[in-house]
């Protein structure tokens, strides 16, 4: 089954053109993960995705044309991590998990208990129970982008979209957060969308990769269909070696000849 899908997506921010009609379609449960330069247009193309930015073309969820759903409902179904949380000063951990409730709440209601349980049971998927009533801003880099997916984990939304989930984080934090990532993808069916800058990531995680260059793709389907050294040198302007180890594929960058 489709999740989400898009056809002749364009964005175009002030006179240019950022992304050009871009297809995708990600399957229930499936990991896609955008990569390409800097520039290329991928965060733009997840906001175009998310609503977030006007663009052309369609955006379809489970079927349905995003288009017609309100900003409420469309929350409810895709939750959204950026590179950059913005977090209110002096906020408890779980009061920063609870806005993920948002979406969920008619007018004139409040949050009960059953938000707070939801929160709670997020937090606990993320390892964060005991950091629950600390400041936020008093937590590791690591720990606080926990907290940022644990907050759109109590949204209950199926499809996370992360723009860089693993920005300014030392390689154990990569690892402990996308294997979080992964872990919430099987257990509960999650269907997610990322950005990625390192390539070798890109391969372990996606179930399929897209690679943009200057707004359009260039390239779908596996790592291998992907992250080819022809690609990655026309696109990255990088010269690269492919490496198989172990049931993976390592994209190593070749020491420049001075």
């Amino acid at each position: 089954m489709t999740e989400l899908a898009a056809t002749g997506v364009t964005v175009t921010l002030g006179g240019n053109v950022i992304v050009r009609s871009v297809d995708l379609s990600v399957s229930a449960g499936d990991w896609l993960v955008i990569v390409g330069p800097n520039g290329a247009g991928k965060s733009t193309l997840l906001r175009a995705l998310l609503g977030l930015v006007d663009h052309e073309g369609t955006v379809s969820v489970a079927g349905s044309d995003a288009s017609t759903m309100a900003v409420r409902e469309r929350a409810q179904r895709m939750a959204y991590v950026p590179q950059n949380a913005e977090i209110p000063p002096g906020t408890a951990v779980l009061d920063y998990v609870l806005l993920g409730r948002t979406p969920h709440l008619r007018r004139g209601l409040y949050l009960g208990d059953e938000d707070v349980g939801i929160a709670i049971e997020a937090l606990d998927r993320l390892g964060l129970t005991d950091f629950a009533e600390r400041d936020l801003m008093s937590l590791s880099g690591g720990e606080r982008q926990l907290a940022v997916i644990a907050r759109a984990l109590a949204q209950q939304a199926a499809i996370f979209v992360l723009d860089e989930p693993t920005t300014s984080l030392d390689i154990g934090h990569q690892q402990h957060v996308l294997a979080t990532i992964e872990r919430l993808r099987v257990d509960l069916g999650l269907t997610i969308v990322s950005t990625l800058h390192d390539l070798t990531l890109a391969a372990d995680y996606g179930t399929e990769l897209l690679m943009l260059g200057d707004g359009a793709v260039v390239g779908k389907g596996t790592a291998a269909d992907v992250l080819t050294p022809e690609a990655i040198a026309t696109h990255y302007g990088a010269a690269v070696d492919l490496i198989e180890h172990a049931g993976r594929t390592l994209v190593v960058p070749r020491r420049p000849e001075m």
